[in-house]
């Protein structure tokens, strides 16, 4: 009674299974009332206690199985969801990695030419002011001209000479020797491994390089 009358308030709340565990029980309760007449002689049935138990049984094991097929599909769900999360999470990742490289570039490299920045120059010298880096050539560098085009044609043009100018020095020095942009017009350029004569030759080849380039409005010279 005490069970039937649990089951009745889960009924009346609307209790998810409730109802279907409430009809086990009521066959339980029938079978065994029955029983009990049948062994009193009031009524002429066979035992039938068995068969509400299992009928029982069977729909306790209906709310079971929903149950369980409800807890799947939550994990199913679940692991959705968390795929999901993890993608997003890599895709922030990626981004962030991204956003820190090109911070990484601000911070080191000169934002027009493209070459290393004052910044990064400054701590190079620290970093092979050391003996076993010797001998170190250093190349410092004045655009010629660059005010003038700056003043004349506009600092469109002016941009457009430092840029010439990069692309001579680049043409001139190895891919291990650094570059770097100092100042307005300056520039600056570290041998490692070199001497005065290694200097002196890629002073000779960036002269020649820029006595064959062509520019407008004036040739592209550097004094070095």
């Amino acid at each position: 009674v005490y069970i039937i009358y649990v089951l009745t308030k889960a009924c009346i709340r609307k209790i998810e299974g409730a109802q279907i565990i409430f009809i086990g029980v009521i066959l339980v309760f029938i079978t065994t009332m029955g029983d009990i007449l049948y062994v009193n002689s009031v009524i002429t049935t066979d035992y039938r206690f068995p068969i509400g138990v299992i009928m029982s049984v069977f729909f306790q094991a209906i709310v079971l199985g929903q149950n369980i097929l409800k807890s799947l599909t939550r994990t199913e769900v679940l692991v959705r969801e968390n795929r999901i999360m993890v993608d997003e999470i890599l895709k922030l990742n990626l981004n962030l990695e991204k956003r820190n490289k090109e911070l990484s570039n601000i911070a080191i490299y000169d934002n027009l030419t493209g070459v290393y920045n004052r910044s990064y120059f400054e701590s190079t010298i620290s970093r092979l002011d050391k003996e076993e880096e010797l001998p170190i050539a250093i190349i410092i560098g004045d655009v010629n001209g660059l005010k003038l085009v700056n003043d004349a044609f506009g600092h469109l043009k002016g941009d457009m000479l430092l840029k010439k100018i990069v692309e001579i020095l680049k043409d001139s020095c190895r891919d291990k020797d650094i570059i770097a942009r100092i100042g307005g017009d300056e520039f600056v350029i570290i041998l490692p491994s070199s001497d005065a004569d290694r200097a002196e030759k890629v002073i000779e080849s960036i002269r020649e390089n820029c006595n064959k380039t062509d520019f407008d409005p004036i040739k592209p010279s550097i004094s070095l």
